[in-house]
This record gives C-alpha cells, sequence and structure tokens, in this order.
C-alpha cells in the first residue's frame, strides 16, 4: 500500500462504525486519490463497500495485526535463527572432537622425602 492508501487505511480501521464516502472526502481532499485509494482497498479485499457504507472485513480487522506478526517472524529469522543453529552445531562439533567425556588424567607427583623434613 503507498502511504496515502494507507493512511486513508488507518482512518477507516480506527473508525469502522457508520463510515461513508462522504465523511472520507471531508476529512481527504484529493478525491481522486481517495477513489483509488478505496478501489485498492477493496481489491485487497480489507473493506468492502455497500450501500454507500465503508465497512471493514475480516482481512481489513485483522490486517495490522497480521503486519506485526510477519515483523516478528521476520526478525525471528533474520537475528534468532542463525543464533540457534550457531549454538547447536558448536554443540554437535565439541561432542564431535571429544569423542569421550570422560578425563583419564593420571597425575602422580614424586616428591623427595628429604624435602619433607
Amino acid at each position: 500500500m503507498n502511504r496515502t492508501t494507507n493512511q486513508i487505511f488507518k482512518f477507516i480501521h480506527k473508525h469502522p462504525v457508520g463510515l461513508n464516502k462522504r465523511i472520507l472526502e471531508t476529512q481527504f481532499a484529493n478525491k481522486t486519490a481517495l477513489d483509488e485509494s478505496i478501489l485498492l482497498l477493496i481489491q485487497n479485499n480489507l473493506i468492502a463497500y455497500r450501500n454507500g457504507f465503508i465497512e471493514l472485513t475480516v482481512t481489513g480487522y485483522d490486517y495490522y495485526y497480521n503486519r506485526n506478526k510477519e515483523r516478528l517472524f521476520k526478525i525471528l529469522k533474520l537475528f534468532i535463527s542463525p543464533i540457534i543453529v550457531g549454538i547447536v552445531t558448536s554443540i554437535v562439533t565439541a561432542k564431535l572432537v571429544s569423542s569421550s567425556n570422560n578425563c583419564n588424567c593420571n597425575v602422580t607427583c614424586d616428591y623427595p622425602n628429604n624435602d619433607l623434613k
């Protein structure tokens, strides 16, 4: 959506009850941009224009929720997924390099008895 269409949709989304085209015309001065934006919103199934009144569709009600959900998934995909992959690969690599978890260190200290006096 372009900026004008987004502003018109925000206005419709904030005032979902009892909107007609005259209210939108008083709010937005450019009638051509308003008509094009309304047609674009109808084509995207965000609003319905019935009997002179503009109504939000189910997709229109959920538009901002879906947009925020897509943003969250994008953040997860871009930032958190590589971190998790790095951690998992480092654990797997550590398990492969270190074949056994037991450390058998036999250290014997042989002190001469002369120093203990």
